[in-house]
């Protein structure tokens, strides 16, 4: 074997280096392994802090729910948007007074403007009531005019005022009476018949039969400014108008109402019936008819269907007025004229009121005048 000294001096010179060498190649085996334990244990305790930011099941579990949006209410309809038809129909139920209970009939027309026409009687009653009536809100007040048929003179008997309130369902009317001498009682009554919805209101009608019944109506008016009274237009439309009238008058139109009550007044195409004419003139008049008002009042100045009445026939007479009736500027004339129903007798406002009743053509007040030298 052929020994290089020189490599082998050199080998002892360093061989420490050279033995420390070859021991950290001899251990470079555990050092990969604690490489490999560093790094499972930094994944370990990566895991750890992953695990930390994950919510247990259990804790899941507590964690309540979204809470949804409760649902809108149901909206319930405005007791202030009552109107006279949530009114209208046929009641029937209780009057209560001081001696017991009875059966009591209500029959309620829709007026104008919040305006109600109305019937009302007992079953000890012999006499029918007559009511014209206001709306507001939810509830109506009832107030008595007269009574039907008109009694005979000397009978006794009282008007009453209603207070009644309508239930939210629309179907029973509640509350109280009192009448001129303060007996009072409670009203209770459930709706039996409501208006058909085509005469919930005169818009509802055909228009073709609204345009006729109109068109005849002016044509009445138009003979009365001539001749004072509506009945040569009756006597000539009544045979082929009188069943177009008696159908727009189930339709609450307040041209047919007041025909029917003309024909009623003056016996034409029907038998003349007094309280029946006032009954259709007080259906007009309670959607403001400008004719039917003067007409009620002439009812009641004349005594026709009703008691007379002087100072009620004023107030219809000042009603019609302001809806520009010659006919009713007419007869307040004659009223101050004759210092009637409350009025002073003053010629100089009846000459007035008739000049009114002529500017607006109506004959008669022509005649008045020149009687009057005026």
């Amino acid at each position: 074997m052929i020994i290089d000294r020189k490599r082998e001096g050199s080998q002892e010179k360093h061989g420490l280096g050279l033995v420390l060498a070859d021991e950290r190649r001899d251990k470079c085996p555990y050092k990969r392994l604690s490489v490999v334990l560093s790094f499972v244990l930094l994944m370990a305790f990566a895991g750890m802090a992953r695990a930390q930011l994950i919510v247990p099941k259990e804790v899941q579990a507590t964690v309540p729910p979204a809470v949804s949006a409760p649902p809108s209410p149901v909206p319930v309809p405005s007791l202030s948007s009552r109107d006279s038809r949530d009114f209208v129909g046929e009641w029937t139920g209780k009057w209560t007074n001081s001696r017991g209970s009875m059966m009591f009939l209500l029959k309620i027309g829709e007026g104008k403007e919040n305006k109600l026409a109305a019937e009302g009687k007992a079953s000890t009653w012999t006499l029918t009531e007559v009511f014209e009536g206001s709306v507001s809100g939810d509830a109506i007040t009832l107030t008595g005019t007269h009574v039907l048929p008109t009694p005979s003179p000397g009978k006794y008997y009282c008007l009453d005022v209603l207070s009644l309130t309508l239930s939210q369902d629309g179907k029973r009317l509640s509350g109280t009476w009192v009448d001129k001498e303060n007996s009072r009682g409670t009203i209770e009554v459930d709706l039996k018949t409501p208006p058909a919805p085509s005469s919930a209101a005169p818009g509802n009608a055909a228009p073709d039969l609204t345009r006729g019944v109109e068109a005849d109506a002016n044509d009445a008016i138009k003979t009365a400014f001539r001749t004072g009274s509506t009945k040569e237009f009756l006597s000539r439309a009544v045979p082929t108008q009188l069943a177009m009238w008696q159908t727009a008058a189930e339709k609450e139109i307040p041209e047919a109402l007041w025909l029917l009550g003309c024909c009623y007044d003056n016996g034409v195409g029907v038998g003349s019936d007094p309280s029946r004419a006032l009954q259709y003139y007080l259906r007009a008049a309670g959607r403001d008819y400008g004719p039917a008002l003067n007409d009620v009042g002439l009812c009641y100045g004349r005594g026709i269907g009703v008691a007379k009445d002087l100072m009620k026939a004023v107030e219809y007479y000042k009603r019609a007025a302001e809806k520009g009736r010659p006919g009713a500027w007419f007869n307040l004339g004659s009223c101050y004229e004759q210092g009637l129903g409350g009025l002073p007798k003053d010629i100089n406002e009846a000459v007035s009121c008739y000049r009114k009743a002529k500017d607006l053509g109506y004959g008669p007040a022509e005649k008045t005048l020149a009687r009057l030298g005026r």
